[in-house]
């Protein structure tokens, strides 16, 4: 019988702000992103394999719980313009179309896998691994399920399950081990298949400004990870394919994630 023991869990409160690429236009472009702000927290409770006796654990499974509220009570148009003021951008002027205040909620389950590890026979003893990973999202704010692999080269890399991930709308907590200084860098790939996407789809309850979701979404990530003791700092660069069919090309945008185990 198969065991999992609490390894730890994680507490995030965020705000999302997503806009047409057209933010002069009144109202907003029917065909692009529709305005929306996302004001959430996030709940994250994860288990580790139980490893056999003289062997690593297999898997590490997560749990998450995404809530809170879209539309103008998330105040999205609020710090879009405090931040283009400060920088003296153009203001935004599409937000009256912007999604309807509306509860949503997800959750989630993820789990990475230890699969294929070599040791390289090369000066610094450095190490190779493939980390697989599959997961599932339902809730009103988003329907997904998705499937990835990510390759990593570095020094002692197996105190970790790769790097922090890039999901829409979700900061994730991630496990690492600490210790000794550790690093690597990566490249992977994730496919989603998407039901649902509020943000895209629109409102549950009522009429709103939406476009047509792209059933289907690939990732493609690269970037490095670095810990030490208790820290960890990870940068990682996404091209994501298009989301809905009017989008003019793909989107591309970095992370960088630094992270503390208490």
């Amino acid at each position: 019988m198969r065991v999992v023991v609490a390894d730890f869990w994680g507490v995030a409160v965020g705000q999302s702000i997503f806009t047409p690429e057209d933010i002069n236009a009144n109202p907003a472009p029917p065909d692009q992103h529709p305005y929306a702000g996302w004001l959430y927290a996030q709940i994250m409770v994860a288990a580790e394999d139980d490893p056999r006796a003289g062997h690593a654990p297999r898997f590490l499974d997560t749990y998450e719980l995404e809530f809170g509220i879209v539309g103008p009570s998330a105040l999205g148009e609020e710090a879009q313009r405090g931040i283009h003021q400060i920088l003296g951008a153009p203001k935004p002027q599409g937000w009256d179309s912007q999604l309807h205040d509306e509860i949503a909620f997800a959750g989630s389950f993820d789990r990475r896998w230890h699969a294929w590890r070599a040791f390289l026979n090369v000066p610094g003893g450095l190490e190779a691994d493939l980390t697989p990973d599959a997961g599932v999202t339902l809730g009103t704010l988003r329907t997904e399920a998705r499937v990835g692999l990510t390759a990593r080269i570095g020094w002692r890399i197996d105190n970790d399950y790769g790097p922090p991930r890039v999901r829409p709308s979700l900061a994730g907590v991630e496990h690492f081990s600490g210790g000794a200084l550790s690093w690597s860098i990566f490249a992977g790939v994730q496919g989603r298949a998407v039901a649902h996407n509020l943000f895209l789809d629109g409102n549950t309850f009522e009429d709103s400004a939406s476009v047509e979701r792209n059933p289907y979404v690939a990732d493609f990530q690269t970037g490095f990870s670095l810990s030490a003791g208790d820290w960890r700092l990870a940068y990682t660069y996404v091209w994501r394919t298009e989301e809905f069919a009017t989008q003019p090309t793909r989107q591309d945008f970095g992370a960088l994630a630094l992270s503390v185990r208490m």
